[in-house]
């Protein structure tokens, strides 16, 4: 049969990996798993089946980084030597005991390779100052359940007095921290801590007794809770805990209360402004309304009669040149009622889309085209209506297509005008042509008429084309967005 070899290899950022590549002692278990001391990672314990490997160091909080020997004294663990010391460890692998100087340890500094189990039981280490040797069944461990007391709590080192189960900071207040001790006199030196902030902490963080004080600051505002809990001095862990509920008060401004608020402040306003801005478009329809009605009543009125007069007194004087002036002022009248009749309907808010504009085009031209026998023809009307315009695009835009009809019907010589409009998507393509002589763009692009109608598109951000040539007529494309 083939026999597979599988290398494995230390991996930092990849969970279930060797700790370290410096192997320097493997030992199997009772259930046929591989425990294995390696020379900087501490004791890993290698599962066959899932071919994974799990760091006893980071489960238990055991410190040692290099383990040299590992004996098994079939009775209640393994027997470890390392570089701090000797340690029992418990075949659940979650508890353990560390002997050292104060035991009678030559040296806490092993060797590796040196060490020994004989018939009778008898367990030899070699360290640098000599052998240690014991018989582990005389070896009693100490099951003491050691009580777990928070013996001082600061802020910005200043002491909290008095008992402390629930303690409120403010955000400011970013500065804490808390002493503890297991209350085993015996050896307290040897004894370990493990602690957590829940709700901050993502693990369990170990110490000794020479460092039994941890640092917070700049948590975040909310809820958290201190746990610590500790060992005897034969590293047996103690079932109780001491805690202490902490609480950090959010600023003002993330307080509830504040935001609720601040959103009712926030929605107040935007309120306001959006009954301001209805009132305000409400006085503007009723001012354009009124402007409306004003221009036609009073200024349009007068006009009127000025023509009126200028014609009936002309028609009564022989004096040509008198006459002569009065018809010019009856003319300009007509031609000031026209513009003014236009401005009257470009304000009204009543007259707003697109279909209006359209009619009202119509509607101008209709007695001028029928005597001059020129028919004008639209198409898609029915699809204007929905279509609205601002004030300024409507002004601009009717103004470009009167001159456009007004070129055709001077110079165009033409029978028909077709006044064409589509949409494409939100853009509007408004063409007007004529089936007259045409002329050659060229010559004329520079004329008063053309210069007009390219300004009031340049005006309302629309593009405008003039397409003209000699013997078939002239097509003027106005697009843009509404």
């Amino acid at each position: 049969n083939e026999k597979m070899f599988t290398s494995f290899r230390s991996d930092k950022n990849k969970v279930g990996t060797l700790s370290d590549d410096r192997l320097m002692v493997i030992s199997q278990t009772q259930d046929n798993k591989l425990l294995i001391g390696t020379f900087g990672g501490g004791l890993d314990l290698f599962d066959p089946k899932t071919k994974t490997f799990t760091n006893i160091n980071k489960m238990n909080g055991m410190d040692c980084s290099d383990v040299y020997a590992i004996i098994d004294d079939n009775i209640s663990g393994y027997w470890l030597s390392s570089n701090n010391g000797v340690f029992k460890l418990d075949y659940d692998f979650q508890s353990f005991a560390r002997y050292g100087l104060l035991d009678g340890l030559q040296s806490l500094e092993f060797n590796g390779g040196a060490s020994f189990r004989s018939e009778d039981g008898i367990i030899y280490f070699g360290g640098i100052n000599g052998i240690n040797y014991f018989n582990p069944s005389e070896i009693k461990i100490d099951n003491y359940n050691a009580p777990i007391v928070i013996t001082k709590i600061k802020l910005f080192d200043k002491e909290i007095k008095g008992a402390k189960t629930d303690l409120t900071f403010t955000k400011d207040e970013n500065y804490f921290s808390f002493e503890f001790a297991s209350l085993d006199y015996k050896k307290s030196g040897k004894n370990k801590y493990k602690f957590m902030l829940e709700g901050f902490d993502k693990q369990w963080s170990y110490t000794d007794a020479s460092n039994r004080k941890v640092f917070y600051t700049n948590l975040n505002p909310g809820e958290y809770k201190f746990i610590v809990t500790g060992t005897n001095n034969d590293g047996i862990w103690s079932p109780q805990f001491a805690s202490v509920n902490i609480k950090i008060l959010a600023p003002f401004w993330m307080q509830w209360w504040f935001i609720a608020l601040l959103i009712l402040f926030i929605g107040g306003m935007i309120t306001f402004y959006i009954n301001q801005r209805i009132k305000y478009l409400v006085a503007m329809d009723k001012l354009k309304t009124n402007l409306s009605a004003d221009l036609h009543d009073n200024v349009g009125a007068g006009l009127t009669e000025i023509s009126i007069l200028s014609e009936l007194t002309s028609s009564q004087l022989t004096n040509s040149g008198v006459s002569k002036n009065l018809t010019k002022i009856s003319e300009l009248s007509r031609q000031l009622v026209e513009s003014m009749s236009d401005i009257v309907w470009v304000v009204n808010p009543n007259r707003d889309s697109l279909y209006d504009l359209i009619v009202r085009l119509k509607d101008s031209y209709a007695e001028l085209l029928g005597e001059m026998g020129i028919n004008l023809q639209t198409t898609n009307l029915e699809k204007l209506i929905s279509i609205k315009l601002p004030i300024e695009i409507r002004q601009n835009l009717y103004l470009i297509l009167k001159e456009s009809i007004n070129n055709s019907i001077k110079h165009g010589a033409c029978k028909t005008i077709e006044l064409n409009i589509t949409q494409l998507n939100k853009k509007m393509i408004i063409e007007v042509s004529d089936d007259g002589k045409g002329f050659d763009i060229n010559l004329y692009k520079s004329g008063n008429g053309l210069l007009n109608i390219k300004q009031r598109a340049k005006n309302i951000n629309w593009e405008i084309s003039v397409l003209s040539e000699l013997g078939n007529g002239t097509k003027v494309i106005i697009m843009g967005k509404v």
